[in-house]
């Protein structure tokens, strides 16, 4: 079930690819954020109690580097059971 969770939020994530880091994360807090489940942000905490994603985009920190999704999508996708 976690999996197919995992799955359609990758997959409603996918015209932000096609855009700006400032449009993709104003699409992502507007679109994607809100269906997130509570035991995936859990997993993006960062020595805070809110996903670290959220956290930067609502700051307006879009210099994400690109390598950083990717990361978090393999450890998501290897490593659930």
């Amino acid at each position: 079930m976690k999996k197919l969770q995992l799955l359609y939020l990758d997959i409603l994530s996918i015209p932000g690819l096609f855009m700006s880091k400032e449009k993709n994360a104003k699409y992502h807090l507007k679109y994607v954020c809100p269906k997130c489940p509570a035991w995936r942000r859990q997993i993006r905490y960062k020595d805070k109690k809110e996903c670290w994603w959220f956290d930067k985009w609502n700051k307006k920190d879009y210099n994400i580097p690109g390598s950083f999704g990717l990361k978090k999508w393999l450890s998501q996708y290897i490593f659930l059971r």
